[in-house]
């Protein structure tokens, strides 16, 4: 169910955990707007501390996909299915970025994300390890925004974690001043104050 709360000649839009789809496409267009106006409007309080994700928040290029994945670790303890959806179009717009800006990368005839991620250069790029660990977000996500069965806590974590080395990856061979870094763990839980 949706509901659409009037404040101050402002609609703001939030979705309730009962609707998945609604959800989605509030994250999609408002997720940073989202997670404040949820800490005003219900008091719930959101980790917006630091994240594994904020290395690339240092270098431009990855703009277009740095946000998502920062919203997908801030939404872990809102909404997993949101955070695996986030998981997954933050994944999705960096295999498309590498296609945009690597000259061994050729756009197959359909660019749907399975099709990008199974191009045989791609895969060449990326290697087998996080490949799979790719298709494991894409799937997880999946089932979150087409209703399949209930995504855990720890499948929410993982993918986040193998966004990560995927992401970090990406970095490493198309980042500038790229630093190595291991994922945290403990950047996911929760302060006593946050919980």
């Amino acid at each position: 169910m949706c509901c659409i709360i009037s404040q101050k000649n402002c609609i703001v839009v939030f979705a309730m955990i009962l609707n998945k789809h609604c959800i989605h496409q509030i994250l999609m267009m408002h997720c940073t707007y989202l997670v404040k106006k949820q800490e005003q409007i219900f008091g719930l309080k959101v980790m917006t501390n630091m994240t594994n994700f904020d290395f690339l928040l240092k270098d431009k290029q990855f703009d277009t996909f740095s946000g998502v994945a920062i919203a997908a670790e801030n939404t872990l303890h809102i909404d997993v299915d949101s955070c695996v959806i986030n998981c997954r179009r933050a994944m999705e717009f960096a295999v498309k970025w590498m296609y945009s800006v690597d000259k061994a990368l050729y756009l197959p005839y359909q660019d749907n994300l399975q099709n990008l991620m199974n191009g045989e250069d791609f895969r060449d790029i990326v290697g087998n390890d996080i490949w799979r660990r790719m298709d494991f977000i894409r799937k997880v996500g999946n089932s979150a925004a087409h209703g399949g069965r209930k995504v855990t806590g720890e499948q929410a974590e993982l993918c986040l974690e193998n966004l990560y080395i995927f992401l970090d990856f990406v970095a490493y061979c198309y980042g500038k001043n790229y630093k190595s870094s291991n994922f945290d763990k403990s950047l996911l839980e929760l302060t006593p104050e946050e919980a």
